[in-house]
């Protein structure tokens, strides 16, 4: 019978053991599944912060493209617009050299006919001169003829 006890004993032994061995399972595995809800609860926010970059970056490569079109329209626009001053300017130039031109000719034709006019005068002076018989008065017009020229 003390086989049996100590048998008993034994086995009382173990199952206590085993008990306590089984309670701290126990324990560990509620912590491991407090753990899991845990690192489960960060998967989720990493998820949706990862999923909330993406957006993030996604407007902000929009954004970069919209403004990249704006800033070549702008470009464009303004090498148009820099084109349109140039010919602008071109054809001012051009309109400017011909009222250059035009003034030019003008004042030498104004020469000419000052010329032309005076020599008329002149003419019509003598032909005064000629029909008048008084030599006097001749002399005394023709100071005034250079005079006038």
């Amino acid at each position: 019978m003390l086989q049996y006890r100590v048998c008993s004993q034994e086995i009382q032994r173990n199952a206590e053991e085993t008990h306590a061995s089984k309670n701290d399972v126990l324990s560990q595995n509620k912590d491991l599944e407090k753990k899991i809800k845990i690192l489960e609860a960060d998967l989720v926010q990493c998820q949706a912060n990862i999923s909330a970059a993406e957006r993030a970056r996604q407007f902000a490569e929009n954004e970069r493209e919209k403004l990249a079109k704006k800033l070549s329209n702008a470009a464009s626009e303004a090498e148009r617009e820099r084109r349109i001053a140039e010919n602008e300017r071109e054809k001012l130039a051009k309109k400017l050299s011909n009222a250059s031109l035009a003034l030019e000719e003008k004042k030498r034709l104004d020469v000419r006919w000052g010329r032309a006019l005076r020599f008329i005068f002149v003419k019509n002076i003598w032909k005064i001169f000629a029909s008048q018989s008084n030599c006097a008065k001749m002399v005394s017009k023709l100071g005034i003829l250079r005079f006038i020229l």
